[in-house]
């Protein structure tokens, strides 16, 4: 039975669910087949909440056009007169008239003070969202007790209560998912599923399906990319692949990529129901972008493995209302300064308590550092064109290239689209620092994972047929759909980790149906 060991925000969050659930005003979660799994959907935005109606109602003020205010403006029967206090739900604010009519609907907007206190709208004077993080300091000694003090309010990480309950674990990781004794504890990654219309969710919903159900994971992971947001104009995408992930009972940890975002309704809606999801692992956090945190696996007491979960940014087609949310956001690719900061800090912490502890990374866009692992493979006439980090000169099947490259897999069809971190100054300090793996998505027409000097450069196995993909054509070469027909190449890749220390033991894909004879 594998459990699920959250900080303490998030298990007041679920078990405020659990309980408006037993109230009987949370809805069924709906199956991937069922015909009314939007209004279901629907309903689950209701019930997160303070007023399902007000809320609703808001959503459709903002969102109404200047032709119906000019018919209620003539139907008036009187001047409106707007005073009194603000009324508010979570997300917005307004004044109400006598006779009911609304002025002045906005979102709110403040900012944090300190990290204990939550940010209050400069309008109306709400407190919404989320506090802002704690920043501990350097290790201290405070009457006798080590650990870390925060900056910005009393809190401290002491060693001393890691050693009784597990606390400083949980203060230093965001989430933690605790594998039973026994068993050599297994990761999914799942990758650009961008669902965008019913027919890409039902073909989507049953790959996804049949991947989980032949790997058994303990933790799935999906590098970015989640839904194509600018088809999702009422979120109900979002909400259905929401209510499908969690259907499967397994703890999910999804980051964002470059279309989510594209959303109408913005990224703090959308990190909003990620974050109140039963089995998602998500933070949103005050950094750039959305979605930066991590996962610790835990397995006997042990911390076995940490994964930063990073927006990796490139959002050149966000809404509106993304570039206007909590955090921003940054339209070319790569990590913010404050994503940089966050997560030194917090390895620096991580490595002094658990200096054994493997580290792992998963975003959606490419370092320009994945270029340098191609080219383990010009001497095969292969991916690298004069030189280049992003030009492609010929597709490489690794998996044909066995022998003594047994520690590769997987295939490599396209060029490398907005690699970052020129000059390596990002990837030269994490591997300093211990990290192991990357894992991410973007180019669907790669799966490749390669190990290049003590470190894997892994591409998730694209896990939907929306956009390009890969197919097993009738001769038997792979190409992608643009360029011919075959069957389908889609699943995940599993990434199995040592019981005993947490280490990547044999990772491989899994292809739905076996179209290449390759799976375990």
């Amino acid at each position: 039975m594998k459990k699920i060991t959250r900080s303490a925000m998030a298990i007041l969050a679920l078990c405020m669910t659990f309980l408006v659930g037993c109230m009987g005003f949370m809805p069924q979660m709906p199956s991937s087949s069922s015909s009314s799994s939007s209004a279901s959907s629907s309903q689950l935005v209701e019930s997160s909440i303070e007023s399902s109606s007000e809320e609703s109602s808001i959503e459709s003020s903002l969102e109404s056009s200047s032709e119906e205010s000019s018919v209620e403006s003539s139907s008036s029967a009187h001047e409106h007169v707007f005073e009194g206090e603000w009324k508010s739900t979570s997300s917005y604010h307004w004044l109400v008239c006598a006779c009911g009519e609304r002025s002045e609907v906005a979102s709110h907007k403040g900012q944090a003070t300190s990290c204990a206190e939550k940010p209050r709208c400069e309008i109306c004077g709400r407190e919404f969202g989320k506090p802002a993080d704690h920043t501990y300091g350097e290790l201290t000694d405070v009457d006798g007790v080590k650990g870390y003090p925060c900056d910005g309010c009393d809190k401290m990480l002491s060693l001393e209560s890691r050693e009784e309950n597990g606390e400083f674990v949980e203060g230093i990781v965001d989430f933690v998912v605790e594998v039973d004794e026994g068993k050599d504890p297994v990761v999914l990654q799942l990758s650009d599923t961008q669902i965008m219309d019913k027919q890409a969710k039902s073909s989507c919903y049953q790959y996804v399906t049949e991947t989980v159900e032949a790997t058994d994971p303990d933790l799935i992971l999906i590098t970015g990319d989640v839904v194509y947001g600018k088809f999702d104009t009422d979120g109900t995408i979002l909400l259905d692949f929401i209510a499908f992930m969690d259907s499967l009972e397994i703890p999910w940890a999804p980051v964002f990529g470059n279309h989510d975002n594209e959303c109408p309704l913005g990224v703090d809606w959308q990190c909003e129901q990620l974050e109140n999801a039963q089995y998602c692992l998500f933070e949103q956090r005050n950094l750039t972008g959305n979605g930066n945190y991590t996962v610790g696996i835990m397995q006997g007491g042990a911390l076995l493995r940490v994964f930063y979960m990073m927006d990796s940014n490139g959002c050149g087609n966000a809404s509106e209302a993304s570039m206007s949310g909590v955090n921003g956001i940054k339209k070319d690719e790569g990590f913010g300064n404050s994503q940089i900061s966050w997560y030194k800090q917090s390895m620096a912490i991580l490595k002094t308590v658990e200096p054994d502890v493997k580290i792992s990374f998963a975003f959606h866009i490419q370092l320009i550092a994945f270029g340098e692992a191609f080219e383990k493979y010009n001497q095969y006439d292969g991916l690298i064109a004069e030189g280049s980090n992003s030009a492609l000169k010929n597709p490489v099947n690794i998996d044909e290239l066995r022998g003594p490259l047994t520690e590769d897999f997987g295939y490599i069809g396209r060029v490398m689209k907005g690699p970052w971190d020129i000059g390596n100054v990002v990837f030269s300090y994490l591997k300093e620092a211990g990290v192991d793996s990357f894992f991410v998505g973007h180019e669907h027409c790669n799966s490749a994972s390669i190990l290049l000097d003590g470190v894997r450069f892994q591409y998730g196995q694209k896990s939907s047929t929306y956009d390009r993909y890969n197919v097993l054509t009738a001769s038997g070469a792979i190409t992608d759909n643009s360029s011919g027909s075959g069957t389908e190449l889609i699943g995940g890749t599993v990434i199995p980790l040592s019981q005993e220390d947490g280490s990547i033991v044999s990772p491989y894909i899994y292809l739905c149906g076996d179209p290449l004879g390759n799976n375990p």
